[in-house]
């Protein structure tokens, strides 16, 4: 038996509208897409909400990026802005820190310590913002456009000199802006999205109710497969506490 040997399909925005449509019977098996401007304009304006309302899901694996924070930029009370053009300055907006460790760059020290990322009214619980220390917590807010980061308690001389945060945080998924753009997720997730992005576009074109609960449960089932292929493999420890 022979196999081709290679690892290199993908798809394109355009090829991922035009199998969404047949999904829902608007293009025909043979038609293409871009034949029908009205049509493609209504996928292209559909693509990318559609990649936005499935980041809510959860960002697996591939989208995590590791960041170095210098603690120098937490000089003040006032959040450090977080994101394109900002402070913290980041080519995307991130959805959220999944970890941060604190480090001291002292060349005989190096050492590397967990802080704790805490919620909203943890971190304005926490008394006198403006003490300085070391860091020990981080509060992230991802807002709308711009995030903004805050540590506590703020970092003494020592630690502007010598310390910094690293962050690993799931960023967004990246736009379809161009007609030959490739998706910014694994080729695994192609079929579910085929099919998220179908069920968006149904009610546009006339797929009856029980059609549409169909499509529904299909995306919903694609989506429920492949939800676990993202996440790490890893070990889980209890331990009882001793008193």
């Amino acid at each position: 038996m022979a196999t081709s040997g290679s690892y290199n399909w993908s798809v394109t925005r355009n090829d991922l509208i035009e199998q969404a449509f047949r999904k829902i019977g608007a293009l025909g098996d043979h038609e293409a897409v871009t034949v029908d401007s009205n049509k493609l304009n209504v996928g292209i304006a559909a693509i990318n909400p559609v990649l936005r309302s499935l980041a809510a899901k959860g960002m697996p694996l591939w989208a995590m990026v590791k960041l170095t924070v210098p603690f120098s930029h937490f000089t003040s009370t006032t959040p450090v802005t977080f994101g394109p053009s900002m402070t913290m300055a980041t080519s995307y907006r991130v959805l959220k820190v999944v970890h941060a460790v604190r480090t001291d760059t002292q060349p005989t020290l190096d050492l590397d310590i967990p802080m704790t990322i805490l919620p909203y009214t943890e971190y304005e619980s926490l008394s006198v913002k403006g003490q300085t220390g070391t860091p020990l917590h981080v509060y992230h807010n991802p807002g709308n456009y711009t995030g903004t980061l805050n540590v506590w308690p703020l970092p003494d001389a020592n630690q502007i000199t010598y310390g910094e945060m690293h962050l690993w945080v799931h960023r967004e998924y990246q736009d379809f802006d161009a007609s030959t753009d490739e998706p910014d997720f694994p080729k695994e997730y192609t079929e579910a999205f085929i099919y998220a992005l179908a069920y968006h576009l149904a009610p546009n074109y006339g797929l009856p109710p029980s059609d549409r609960g169909a499509l529904k449960a299909d995306r919903d089932a694609l989506i429920k497969e492949i939800e676990g292929f993202g996440v790490e493999e890893g070990s889980f420890k209890i331990q009882p506490r001793m008193y």
